[in-house]
């Protein structure tokens, strides 16, 4: 892929969302524009209160074509099929939802009566119910008053022995240990940025710091009659001395950098939350250039990268985990076995053949180890390493350091003003995902009536 001049990132931006991934491939038939999903929510909706269950099980099997991660509509596929009288339907989806890790009480839905008083039902139904409850490892390490739902980005920095974050509402840099005692770094101003900070990456071989930061209603001096500022902020290392500013060209698009990556050989990625879009900074450039994009995401919320630049894996809150091939220009979403949802992804990290996934906006919130396959892109095995844990309430903001997950355990907390807690989860914690099967219940039945 050819890098876009600086002039031209609006007329780019704009070509790639309205074309496809990259110039070179086609641009998928398929792609659900968001009012195509209200419309078919819409009707599924009216479809239930009309009592008309065969046009909401419709409904919502094409929502999950387009969604395939969205429990909502497997619990709507059981309540029609329940309503509709098909009972094997129903079971499949209950038992597909409780392979995937999610967690849903069909006793609390009206709509499943008919499909209850059999074995089958309690027995799946109760698994669906134990796959809520906690489990897993994860221990606190520091707390911040009043910094929960305000930290917007992590990264560790060995040379200072301690924790890099950064605040959304004033565009704090700040520097944390695990004894939870804060320095201030860097302070942001209205004028001049940081703004809210989405993005953080350490670069100990450049001695830099980067520092994605975009002008958003979060932040305290934001102006809406003023046109946003959207940039990375590069300093060094030891002195924090300003060295460059990457700015966005000017557009007609909203933006909000978010998570930044940076590769062994100096390539930055960042992503951009408001438009589905991976910007990219060679070493030693200026600008940043929209890299690639796809208008069939939904919103990315974090960014991982191979230290060889071979891939680099973007989530989005919606869709799951988009795998992109720099080198061979391709990119799609990545792959799995039928207990893999990666759906409410927060958060994102990479080492060694695994991705580390943070499902903080999925029900229920979890941790999640993949090992991936020799291509990269496909997920060869499924391990939860944490699961509704109590002091869990929206999990985001991670970053690896030595042989632990370390992560905001109550990132996206709606309450505000809550204490923020870092939590640490051991990178090998958990087991494979087994999945039951119907003929492990009926060998349980025949167990049952032997004994």
């Amino acid at each position: 892929m050819k890098p876009v001049p600086a002039g031209r990132v609006a007329a780019a931006v704009l070509f790639l969302l309205l074309t496809a991934v990259f110039p070179s491939q086609p641009r998928a038939a398929d792609a659900a524009p968001e009012d195509r999903i209200a419309a078919l929510e819409a009707d599924s909706a009216k479809a239930f209160e009309d009592n008309v269950p065969l046009r909401a099980y419709n409904a919502n099997m094409k929502l999950l074509r387009l969604r395939p991660n969205a429990a909502e509509y497997m619990v709507n596929v059981v309540r029609a099929a329940a309503l509709m009288g098909r009972r094997s339907v129903a079971y499949d989806f209950m038992l597909q939802m409780q392979q995937q890790g999610l967690s849903h009480d069909f006793n609390q839905e009206p709509d499943s009566e008919s499909i209850r008083n059999s074995e089958a039902y309690d027995y799946i139904n109760e698994l669906l119910v134990e796959a809520g409850k906690a489990a897993g490892e994860g221990s606190t390490i520091f707390e911040l008053p009043k910094l929960a739902g305000d930290l917007g980005a992590m990264a560790w920095d060995e040379s200072r022995k301690r924790w890099l974050l950064g605040t959304l509402s004033e565009g704090k840099l700040l520097a944390v240990g695990d004894d939870g005692q804060v320095e201030v770094l860097l302070e942001g101003s209205a004028e001049n940025g940081p703004w809210s900070i989405g993005g953080l990456a350490v670069d100990a071989v450049t001695g830099r710091i980067w520092v994605a930061s975009s002008e958003t209603p979060r932040f305290q001096g934001y102006s809406p009659v003023k046109k946003s500022g959207h940039a990375v902020f590069e300093y060094k290392l030891d002195s924090l001395e300003p060295v460059a500013r990457h700015d966005l060209s000017p557009d007609q698009l909203d933006h909000d950098l978010g998570s930044i990556a940076v590769t062994g050989d100096g390539f930055l990625y960042v992503i951009d939350r408001a438009q589905p879009i991976v910007f990219r900074l060679e070493p030693g450039g200026k600008a940043l250039v929209p890299f690639v994009a796809s208008p069939e995401l939904v919103r990315l919320t974090d960014l991982a990268v191979t230290p060889d630049n071979s891939r680099v894996f973007a989530s989005d809150i919606a869709k799951g985990i988009w795998v992109i091939d720099p080198v061979a220009e391709q990119a799609g979403m990545l792959a799995g076995p039928e207990t893999l949802n990666l759906g409410g992804i927060t958060g994102l990290a990479y080492r060694n053949g695994q991705l580390f996934v943070i499902q903080g906006a999925q029900t229920p919130q979890r941790l999640l180890r993949l090992e991936l396959d020799a291509t990269g892109s496909q997920a060869a095995e499924v391990t939860p390493m944490a699961i509704a844990l109590d002091r869990f309430d929206g999990p985001g903001v991670g970053s690896i350091r030595e042989d632990g997950l370390f992560y905001v355990a109550n990132a996206h907390s709606s309450t505000s003003g809550a204490t923020a807690r870092v939590m640490r989860t051991p990178l090998d914690a958990g087991d494979q995902i087994e999945s039951p099967t119907i003929r492990q219940f009926q060998r349980e039945m025949e167990n049952k009536q032997n004994q």
